[in-house]
C-alpha cells in the first residue's frame, strides 16, 4: 500500500516537473525554435536514431516535440522528453556553423535547460536509488522508478564537459594554438581541416603550489631581512588559514536614499550617525543647500518683480488723477512762479562761486568732490585697516569686466610679466640679489585679482561636472606581520689555490 502512494505521489512530481521544464523552455527564442521546429521523428523513439544520418535523409518523416506534447504522448516520461528535445537541439546544431554566436546561443541554452532539469529531479527525490529487497521480490519493483533512474544517469551525462578541442599548427618556432572552438557534445560532426592544420584536445591546467608552513606566513623578527637588500615579492604562495580569499575595499554608492556608510568596520567598531551625517553634508548637503538657495532666491525675486509692477501702475493712475486736478490751478501760480524761480537761481549762482573758490584754494577737497565724496562724511576706519593693494582695480580691469574680455587681458598681463622677469634675470651677474621691481609686483597682483574674480563668478556648479558618490571604504583588515623570505647568505670569499693546498697537506696525499 505504501509502495502505491509513493508510486502515485511521484507521478504528481513527474507531470509537475515536465510542465515546469515546458514553461522555461517555451518562454525563450531559442526553445520555441526547438520545440515548434519539425526536427525529430514522426514514429521511432530518438534513442534508436542516428542524428546526422536523419539530417541527411529528406524523406524521412518528421514532426515536432510540440505536436507530441500537445498529443500527451509525454505523461510522466521524463526521459522521453529529454531525449526528444536533446535531438532536436543536435538537429539545429548541425544547421548551424560550429562555433558561430547562434551555435553557442542554442548550446548554452540546452545545457542550462538540461542542468536545471536535473537538479528539480535530485530536489524532488525522483532519482533517489531503490530499496534494498531480496532477489524474490524483484519483481514488484516499481517500472516506472527504474523508468526514471536509468534517465535520470542519461541527463547527468550531457552537462559534464571533460575537455575542449581547438586547431594547432606546426611552425618553426613551434606549435601555434587557436581558441577553443567550442563544439557541443550533441554535434556528431567532426571540425573540419586542411592542410597542416590538426585538431587537438585541451583539458584544464591545474597547478600544484608547494604547501608551506605557518611560519612562513608569519616569521619570527629574527627572519627578518636587513633594510639594505633589495625587495622582494610578499604574500608568495599566501592563503588565508580561513581558507578565503581576501576581500578588497570596494566602493560604495551613496545617494539621497541610501545607506552610503557602512555601520560596522572591520574591528566590529560600531560607526555613530554624527559621523554618517557629517560625511553626508560634505558630499550632498552643501551641493542640496546651494540648489534649494537659488530656487528660493528666484522665487522671491519674481514675487518681488510682480509686485513692483502693480506699484508702478497704481502710482501712474494716481499721478494722472492729480495732474488733470492740478491743471486749472497751474496757470493762476504761473506768474508767482516766474519770479521765485529768478530769485533761486541767483542764490544757486552766488553760492557755486563760493564752493568753486574753497576747492580751488584746498587740492583735497576738489579730489572728494570728483568721487562724489565731502569733507563732513566720516571715515571708516575699519575699511582704511582692511584696504590693501588688492583693493585697487585699474581702469584696464574695469573695461575688460564690461566688455568680458577678461581672459585676453590676463593673457597680455601674463606675457607683459614674462618679459619683465626675463629682463630681470638678463642683469644677474651672480652677486646682484634678484629684487622684482614694483611694476613686476603690481601686474602678478593685478593677475592674482583677475583670476580670482572668474573664479569667483564661474564656480564647479556653472561647469557642469557631475559630483562623484563614490566613498572608499575598508571592509575588513587583516593584522598581523608580513612575511619575508629566507635570505641565503653567499660566500664574501671564494676558494682559492692557496685552501686547496692547505687542505692537501692536512690530507697527507702529494701529487706526482
Amino acid at each position: 500500500m505504501v509502495g502505491r502512494r509513493q508510486s502515485t505521489g511521484n507521478h504528481r512530481k513527474a507531470e509537475a516537473l515536465i510542465a515546469d521544464a515546458w514553461a522555461v523552455l517555451e518562454s525563450q527564442s531559442i526553445g520555441k525554435d526547438i520545440l515548434s521546429g519539425e526536427l525529430i521523428p514522426a514514429s521511432k523513439e530518438t534513442r534508436s536514431v542516428d542524428v546526422f544520418g536523419f539530417y541527411n535523409d529528406s524523406d524521412a518523416a518528421r514532426t515536432s516535440v510540440e505536436s507530441k506534447y500537445k498529443k500527451g504522448r509525454y505523461g510522466t516520461e521524463i526521459s522521453t522528453l529529454y531525449g526528444d528535445i536533446r535531438f532536436a537541439t543536435a538537429m539545429l546544431l548541425l544547421s548551424e556553423h560550429i562555433g558561430s554566436e547562434r551555435y553557442v546561443t542554442v548550446d548554452n541554452v540546452f545545457r542550462s535547460w538540461a542542468e536545471l532539469v536535473w537538479r528539480e529531479v535530485a530536489r524532488l527525490g525522483l532519482a533517489d536509488g531503490l530499496p534494498e529487497v531480496k532477489q524474490e521480490s524483484m519483481t514488484d519493483e516499481d517500472p516506472f522508478e527504474t523508468e526514471v533512474l536509468t534517465g535520470f544517469d542519461a541527463i547527468s551525462g550531457d552537462l559534464k564537459v571533460p575537455s575542449s578541442e581547438a586547431y594547432w599548427l606546426m611552425t618553426q618556432h613551434g606549435p601555434l594554438f587557436s581558441t577553443p572552438m567550442r563544439r557541443s557534445n550533441l554535434d556528431p560532426r567532426e571540425p573540419e581541416t586542411h592542410g597542416p592544420i590538426a585538431t587537438t584536445s585541451l583539458v584544464p591546467f591545474e597547478q600544484t603550489q608547494q604547501t608551506l608552513p605557518l611560519g612562513y606566513v608569519s616569521p619570527a623578527l629574527a627572519r627578518i631581512p636587513h633594510p639594505s637588500l633589495p625587495p622582494t615579492e610578499m604574500l608568495m604562495y599566501f592563503q588565508h588559514p580561513v581558507v578565503q580569499s581576501m576581500s578588497g575595499a570596494r566602493w560604495l554608492k551613496f545617494d539621497d536614499n541610501e545607506s552610503y556608510t557602512p555601520t560596522v568596520d572591520g574591528t566590529g567598531a560600531v560607526i555613530t550617525s554624527d559621523e554618517v551625517g557629517s560625511v553626508w553634508y560634505e558630499k550632498l548637503g552643501t551641493k542640496q543647500l546651494a540648489t534649494e538657495e537659488d530656487v528660493r532666491q528666484s522665487a522671491l525675486e519674481s514675487i518681488r518683480g510682480e509686485a513692483f509692477e502693480e506699484e508702478e501702475e497704481e502710482e501712474e493712475e494716481e499721478e494722472g488723477e492729480q495732474g488733470a486736478q492740478n491743471g486749472e490751478s497751474e496757470d493762476v501760480e504761473m506768474g508767482d512762479s516766474t519770479k521765485e524761480t529768478t530769485d533761486n537761481k541767483k542764490e544757486d549762482d552766488q553760492s557755486q562761486d563760493k564752493s568753486d573758490d574753497k576747492e580751488t584754494a584746498n587740492p583735497d577737497l576738489a579730489k572728494l568732490s570728483e568721487l562724489g565724496l565731502s569733507d563732513s562724511d566720516p571715515v571708516d576706519f575699519v575699511k582704511v585697516l582692511e584696504w590693501t593693494p588688492a583693493s585697487f582695480v585699474d581702469d584696464d580691469e574695469f573695461e575688460a569686466a564690461e566688455s568680458s574680455t577678461e581672459q585676453e587681458l590676463i593673457s597680455k598681463m601674463l606675457l607683459q610679466l614674462q618679459t619683465l622677469q626675463r629682463i630681470r634675470l638678463s642683469h644677474n651677474n651672480g652677486t646682484t640679489e634678484l629684487i622684482p621691481s614694483s611694476e613686476e609686483k603690481r601686474l602678478a597682483l593685478k593677475i592674482q585679482n583677475a583670476l580670482a574674480r572668474i573664479a569667483d563668478d564661474h564656480g564647479p556648479k556653472s561647469i557642469g561636472l557631475p559630483v562623484s558618490s563614490d566613498i572608499p571604504v575598508q571592509q575588513v583588515s587583516y593584522p598581523g606581520v608580513l612575511p619575508a623570505p629566507d635570505v641565503k647568505y653567499n660566500q664574501s670569499r671564494l676558494p682559492g689555490l692557496s685552501s686547496n693546498r692547505g687542505s692537501a697537506r692536512k690530507s697527507g696525499t702529494v701529487r706526482r
